[in-house]
């Protein structure tokens, strides 16, 4: 099944208010501050949303509330992946029924699918609880632990998985990615995303890409874009070194609950981690804005 995705999409972070419980009323002032930036639809409840530290409820609830805010001005993903079968197809029923543009689906992880024919059949019960929607399959093995080879699935997937649209890649292999890339180019949509080597996907042949700090840098990221685009690979470097070095302090901070908390410096509070994420303590968050402040030239999202 062939999309229309191009461009950045904004893996969103959950909002939440101080004790860990959700803030629904934080997403339409979010989902103004994505459309003016230039990203070109949204990932509800992914990892960065802390898919698996929400309740059902919870996910169906984060992702209808970004849906009716966006109102069909993005098209918006939603993520239904769960270890129990069940709930996914719930959720893949549930995005469905409330506008879903796409879902993504990771793997089972704690009992994993023991080869590729199982999770084709895996997918394809989920798949058949939201017939009219497109499929990616999320494919995140660092997480996950699922290694599955993508070419693999995809040749066996194409003819099982009617609404299969492709992948959401996220992992550093880009000789998979460009394999993938290259042979299911007009029947596949390859979503990348590792936003730290965005620059190297895009030279392989990626038009569209998944990720956190799309968030708040997508302004960075477009003109990066744009500068490959114009034969400008010296400033395309340029802007892509300035991400890794944004990405870099992220991690040393603790990945995602720097990331999330990032979005209070850019204008948008979207609140703490949860647990078992722990949320920046104040004088780390002080310490994380000040060596932010630092680096030079990162093209902010604007309120």
């Amino acid at each position: 099944m062939h999309t229309e995705f191009e461009g950045l999409i904004a893996a969103v972070f959950t909002p939440m208010h101080d004790d860990a419980s959700l803030n629904l009323d934080c997403i339409p002032d979010y989902a103004r501050f994505l459309i003016g930036n230039g990203v070109k639809g949204i990932l509800a409840c992914g990892t960065t949303g802390e898919f698996a530290s929400l309740t059902i409820d919870e996910r169906m609830k984060v992702s209808q509330a970004f849906i009716e805010a966006l109102d069909e001005r993005l098209p918006a993903i939603v993520h239904v992946g769960d270890n129990c079968l069940a709930n996914a197809c719930r959720l893949a029923e549930h995005a469905a029924s409330v506008g879903a543009a796409a879902i993504a689906l990771t793997p089972p992880s704690y009992f994993k699918p023991d080869g590729t024919d199982t999770l084709v059949e895996w997918c394809a019960h989920v798949a058949a609880s939201a017939p009219g929607l497109p499929l990616f399959y999320y494919h995140i093995p660092a997480l996950t632990g699922v290694t599955v080879s993508m070419f693999d699935f995809l040749s066996k997937a194409e003819s099982r998985l009617p609404t299969l649209a492709g992948l959401k890649y996220t992992s550093e292999s880009l000789d998979e990615y460009q394999l993938c890339l290259t042979t299911f180019r007009h029947r596949f949509t390859m979503m990348f995303g590792r936003d730290e080597m965005l620059l190297s996907a895009i030279a392989t042949g990626a038009t569209v890409a998944v990720g956190s700090t799309y968030n708040n840098l997508a302004p960075h990221y477009t003109t990066m874009w744009a500068a490959l685009r114009d034969g400008d690979m010296e400033s395309a470097r340029r802007y892509q070194a300035q991400a890794v070095q944004y990405i870099a302090l992220l991690k040393r901070f603790g990945g995602l609950r720097a990331n999330k908390a990032s979005m209070k410096f850019a204008g948008v509070d979207c609140g703490p981690t949860r647990l078992p994420i722990a949320a920046l303590s104040p004088q780390e968050e002080e310490r994380f804005f000040q060596e932010l402040s630092h680096i030079e030239s990162l093209v902010w999202s604007k309120r």
